[in-house]
């Protein structure tokens, strides 16, 4: 959690990356993994969101991956992680994302 403070968002956001963030939130990573990248993401997405800063940003960044390029991807794992995983915990990360995405959506929309 400390690396998911307000401070540090804006750092994890702009570091460079490439689209193979996805496979943390698979369904096929193996279940403790899956807690600890949805915990991470979770955080992120939730700490950007309250920043401000949940928009695509620069090509090969962290934040266009996870607001622009790939967010359908991860919305659509997501969904199905937050609707069919067993563990009660992961279900509950995978829900925070899927809110932050669509009320990012919803705002789209307006």
């Amino acid at each position: 959690n400390l690396a998911c403070n307000d401070e540090t968002i804006p750092h994890l956001l702009a570091a460079k990356t490439d689209g193979g963030l996805v496979r943390m939130v698979s369904r096929s990573t193996p279940e403790d993994q899956l807690l600890r990248s949805s915990t991470l993401l979770a955080n992120i997405y939730m700490s950007s969101t309250r920043q401000g800063l949940a928009e695509p940003g620069q090509v090969g960044t962290l934040q266009e991956i996870l607001f622009g390029s790939r967010r359908s991807e991860i919305v659509k794992e997501i969904g199905w992680i937050m609707e069919n995983h067993q563990n009660y915990d992961i279900r509950l990360q995978a829900r925070k994302i899927h809110i932050a995405l669509e009320g990012i959506q919803h705002v789209e929309h307006k």
